[in-house]
């Protein structure tokens, strides 16, 4: 697990969903491309009348488990059953991992803080992986994004999922050295301040995730392209 995912007791949350109408798709998943499987089950998830398994995991070990009916969970609590909070504000589909399926990303309000939803399809089932705001900072169209836990310790990561859970892949990063100066990397090799300040202006100018202000029928539109 990547350090960044560990630092904070916040730094990376995943709820995995799993959904009986989910695994009912599974059948047919050799005749459906991947975007729309992915589009049936983000659906299913929304609209369903259908009793979810949770299981929270913090910095990848499972914390606590808990059942609820979507998709009431986003509109009044969190999948622990809190009383935080937590309400979806926007959304995004956007294929993190090149897989050819779209992930459906929310921004979530929890309870003042802004967070990250990030739910995926995985073996016909939905998986949510929740990220704190440092975790996933100003998102690119083309699936990067940075993270930060500190002045001495950020960076820009793309995303890919190992039996749906979320796992950081950077190509960029700040760190403190042994000598308590700055050291860069970028695609694994060394470099200096200016030149990591140039590929920041670059990650930069790229264009942002394009958002849409969430609502369950927006959602469906979106799904339905």
């Amino acid at each position: 697990m990547k350090k960044h995912l560990q630092c904070g007791l916040t730094a990376a949350l995943t709820l995995a969903l799993l959904l009986t109408a989910c695994g009912q798709k599974e059948a047919d998943a050799n005749d459906t491309p991947p975007s729309a499987q992915a589009g049936n089950l983000y659906e299913d998830f929304f609209t369903g009348d259908v009793t979810v398994t949770a299981n929270l995991i913090n910095a990848g070990v499972e914390a606590t488990t808990s059942s609820f009916r979507a998709p009431d969970v986003y509109a009044a609590s969190g999948a622990d059953s809190s009383d935080m909070d937590w309400t979806i504000t926007r959304f995004a589909l956007l294929d993190l991992d090149g897989d050819g399926a779209d992930e459906l990303v929310l921004n979530i309000d929890y309870s003042g803080d802004e967070e990250y939803v990030v739910l995926t399809c995985y073996d016909g089932a939905v998986y949510a992986n929740q990220i704190v705001y440092r975790g996933f900072l100003s998102p690119k169209a083309d699936g990067t994004f940075e993270w930060s836990n500190g002045a001495f310790d950020n960076g820009a990561s793309r995303a890919r999922f190992e039996n749906g859970v979320l796992v950081y892949e950077d190509f960029s990063s700040m760190s403190e050295g042994s000598d308590g100066n700055a050291v860069y990397t970028l695609n694994g090799e060394s470099i200096d301040e200016a030149a990591y300040s140039a590929f920041l202006d670059e990650q930069a100018a790229k264009d942002d995730l394009a958002w849409t202000e969430f609502s369950v029928d927006a959602v469906n539109a979106a799904l339905a392209g």
